[in-house]
């Protein structure tokens, strides 16, 4: 069947990759860290043709609504890994948070991985077949150009434009019953529930929550959604990321890291001659939603021996001080997106039991999206989302 959707032409956020303007963009947010520098960008609002179905197993989505994600920003203020690089193709349109329309009007979200089924790869890699396959060992492989996921992958479209296409089985129905601004939030809330389901913490166990953004707030949400009933420590920034994560069910929120987390875990801040404190005891779990070498670091410092931190923040390159992984026999792992979980003896994808629980009232949205812009006024929907304090901003969505 020919794809006469490719004839129009839709308005859209293309990110084209120039090294020049990435590394001005790198240097201007380390002066001007919530601030986004259009002129300097390699974000650039266009005209591009509707991108072509790259098998008869995909179809086309009309974009709804698109939230902007901590990669997004990392990306335009030159802080995305470099190692990171290869598993992108650019130009390519951004925005992978997507809620949209198929043409026969089914409301979904799109699932933005692009692992060996989207890529025609059979028989798929160990990790595909497994059901894993956020570690998909073809993301540069295929019918596909190279990218991990959807808005950072060439010739897809991406949430930051009128339409995009998506594999069949990238498609999860949305009930029209769920308001936008909660279904939205679908992806977000898939990248703190595979962490959490994958780590699921005892009852008896302390778990620590290192930032209170979207992520870290989802965290906290998950964990009480799978029937976590132990103690939440968190650790917000600001004022109003706190009052949000007591809402969503941390127990305490963390001023002094140190010296409040050896309060509430009754351990002891030992003081080196040199250098921050180290903890005797401490949380058993933590998860790290920021991902900076300090955070890190502090994580480190505040588990007890074998303990366990969990990276869900996107962390690059980082200084931080290894001794306490051998010394306390500290687990480190990282979590990459979602895939499939079990949570309460239910094994399904992991898109799917967030939907579920959305639907069913366990996971809320209610208030999370606290701005909503037109992909024209992009540079405004991003100075929402870059400066927090100002805008007191937690999700920050684009729409058509």
């Amino acid at each position: 069947m020919k794809d006469v959707m490719t004839k129009k032409q839709m308005t859209a956020l293309e990110f084209r990759l120039s090294i020049p303007r990435y590394l001005i963009s790198k240097g201007l947010s380390t002066l001007f860290p919530h601030r986004l520098f259009p002129k300097a960008s390699c974000l650039h609002l266009t005209q591009v043709p509707t991108p072509i179905l790259p098998s008869p197993d995909w179809v086309h989505v009309k974009v709804e609504a698109c939230g902007i994600c901590g990669s997004d920003l990392n990306a335009l203020r030159g802080n995305e890994s470099y190692s990171m690089e290869p598993y992108s193709s650019f130009p390519a349109i951004m925005g992978h948070e997507i809620i949209g329309r198929t043409e026969d009007g089914t409301r979904v979200a799109v699932e933005n991985i692009l692992p060996c089924c989207t890529r025609d790869i059979v028989p798929p890699c160990r990790h595909c077949a497994d059901g894993d396959y956020n570690l998909c060992g073809h993301f540069i492989d295929g019918k596909v150009a190279p990218g991990v996921c959807i808005g950072f992958t060439r010739g897809l479209g991406g949430g930051f434009s009128e339409h995009v296409v998506a594999h069949k089985s990238q498609l999860f129905p949305i009930p029209d019953s769920l308001p936008l601004h909660s279904a939205v939030l679908v992806d977000s809330l898939a990248s703190a529930m595979q962490p959490v389901a994958t780590h699921a913490p005892k009852n008896t166990d302390t778990v620590l929550v290192i930032g209170a953004g979207i992520i870290g707030l989802n965290t906290i949400q998950c964990l009480r959604a799978i029937g976590f009933t132990g103690t939440i420590l968190a650790v917000a920034r600001h004022v109003f990321q706190a009052n949000w994560a007591k809402k969503l069910g941390a127990t305490h929120i963390i001023k002094n890291i140190y010296n409040d987390v050896a309060q509430h875990t009754h351990a002891r801040v030992l003081k080196p001659i040199m250098g921050p404190p180290v903890l005797e005891g401490g949380v058993d779990l933590v998860f790290d939603c920021v991902g900076s070498s300090q955070t890190v670091d502090s994580a480190l410092r505040v588990t007890r021996k074998r303990g366990k931190v969990v990276l869900v923040g996107t962390a690059g390159t980082l200084k931080m001080d290894a001794s306490p992984i051998w010394f306390k026999e500290i687990v480190l792992t990282g979590s990459a997106m979602f895939g499939q979980t079990t949570i309460q003896e239910k094994r399904q994808r992991t898109y799917q039991h967030v939907i579920d629980m959305l639907s069913d009232g366990r996971l809320s949205g209610n208030g999370l999206v606290t701005h909503e812009f037109p992909v024209t006024d992009y540079v405004a929907a991003f100075d929402a989302a870059l400066n927090k304090v100002r805008h007191k901003s937690v999700k920050v969505v684009l729409t058509n």
